[in-house]
């Protein structure tokens, strides 16, 4: 059996290694400078506790004084206290910063792999040739530490450790557009100690923002990230926003006119499966596409459902179209543009679509009740 184990995690690794180096090692100028997206994190870190947080201008000094030039639409988009936890890194000079970032961003995704691969044996080559994995690293971005503190967050839950857990999935505030549906799913399945958990870590977040950011920080937040130049190349977005780019060009209203059924059926879902995991799993998949600012490492959430698919006996139509959203096909396709993008936006409705039809049979429902009768 141990050797059978080592065969498998050793083919993870070679095609991993094959993924490597035929699509990510052409971007590795841009992974190992760290001309990235790092650099708004960089700006922020720099700024926080002072007016210019929000300062276009001030990121483009940064920036210039990295680079020499600026980057367009990479600034400072985040909450202010993240700005804070990040401010040890803006006292170290940028390179340095880079690599410790890198560093705690791997560190943060082999300990979520850690956690669910004694469980789940095939997180290792999903993850091997996790193409959002890997776009992760190469644009510097966070999205791994967002999805480690969700996968803890509800590793703890299975636990009944919920309070623990309510506190790691107000972390997840650095991208809470991508987790809108949430805090519904925990509603509907009343694990009150995790909602007083994510209420008493998101009171402390809010603190730490007001205190280094000043009191009018809100308003310089909502006029930074309603800059159109903060969303650029809707047809590389999985999002319902990039669906309707491809079909009708840019349509706020249309797009809005369609995330709402979409979060509706994902309560109406969580409503009707009694497994936790189940629900959460779709509430990650539904919010990535209301999600209005999204791209190809923010599809890790898809991952992660994954995962959570298959600690839980869900139906097997809902594991494959989850399998199929997680390989590199789809993420290809995203690249490629319109029409082509329309993949993912289709696969992760798809999802909500097979949760639905799963639960029309009674599936997870009659699991949940053998799993309390065993």
């Amino acid at each position: 059996m141990r050797s059978s184990a080592a065969l498998f995690y050793a083919l993870s690794i070679v095609i991993g290694g094959v993924l490597f180096f035929t699509w990510a090692w052409p971007l590795r100028e841009r992974a190992v400078s760290g001309k990235n997206d790092f650099l708004q994190l960089y700006a922020g870190a720099r700024l926080v506790g002072t007016p210019d947080l929000y300062s276009i201008e001030a990121s483009r000094r940064i920036h210039r004084e990295i680079t020499g030039t600026y980057y367009p639409s990479v600034y400072y988009t985040r909450l202010p206290f993240y700005a804070w936890l990040l401010s040890p890194l803006g006292g170290l000079p940028y390179r340095g910063a880079y690599l410790v970032f890198q560093a705690i961003s791997l560190a943060a995704v082999a300990g979520f792999l850690g956690l669910y691969l004694p469980r789940f044996r095939e997180l290792a080559l999903l993850a091997a040739v996790s193409v959002p994995l890997l776009t992760n690293y190469v644009n510097g971005q966070d999205a791994g530490l967002v999805m480690a503190a969700a996968g803890v967050a509800a590793w703890m839950a299975r636990r009944g450790r919920d309070f623990t857990a309510g506190l790691l999935l107000s972390l997840c505030l650095v991208k809470f557009h991508l987790f809108v549906p949430v805090p519904l799913v925990v509603l509907i399945h009343r694990r009150w100690r995790m909602l007083v958990g994510g209420a008493a870590g998101t009171g402390v977040l809010m603190l730490v923002s007001f205190a280094v950011a000043g009191m009018d920080w809100p308003l310089r937040f909502l006029a930074m990230i309603g800059n159109p130049e903060l969303h650029p190349g809707p047809e590389h977005m999985p999002t319902l926003r990039g669906l309707v780019f491809a079909l009708t060009g840019e349509n706020r209203a249309l797009e809005i006119a369609l995330g709402v059924p979409v979060v509706a059926l994902v309560a109406w879902l969580a409503s009707r499966i009694r497994s936790f995991d189940t629900a959460l799993g779709l509430s990650l998949a539904g919010g990535l596409l209301v999600g209005h600012h999204a791209y190809m490492q923010d599809c890790l959430m898809v991952l992660l459902a994954m995962v959570l698919f298959t600690l839980e006996p869900a139906s097997r139509l809902l594991r494959g179209v989850a399998a199929v959203a997680v390989l590199p096909p789809a993420y290809f396709m995203l690249l490629h543009g319109v029409p082509w993008n329309l993949a993912v936006p289709l696969l992760l409705l798809s999802i909500l679509l097979a949760a639905a039809i799963g639960d029309a049979h009674g599936f997870e429902n009659r699991a949940a009740a053998g799993r309390r009768a065993s």
